[in-house]
């Protein structure tokens, strides 16, 4: 049985192997998902937090918006 990812634990796969799951940006773990994550684990995860990542990128994506404007 493997032990649940929560958000300290290290990034399993990718380009962020290593790094705690907390700090894996939002967006590559929405590309993840909407791509089809292989990595159980990593699926699990992303789905536990689905909510929060999605409003992460939302608040990044109008941020960016703001600064255009600015």
């Amino acid at each position: 049985m493997e032990i649940k990812l929560t958000d300290y634990p290290p990034m399993p796969v990718g380009p962020y192997k290593g790094i705690a799951m907390t700090n894996v940006p939002p967006d590559y773990l929405l590309q993840m998902h909407y791509h089809g994550c292989e990595n159980e684990r990593v699926k699990a995860y992303i789905l536990d937090n689905l909510e929060v990542l999605t409003k992460e990128v939302d608040q990044q994506v109008l941020a960016e918006i703001n600064d255009e404007e600015i």
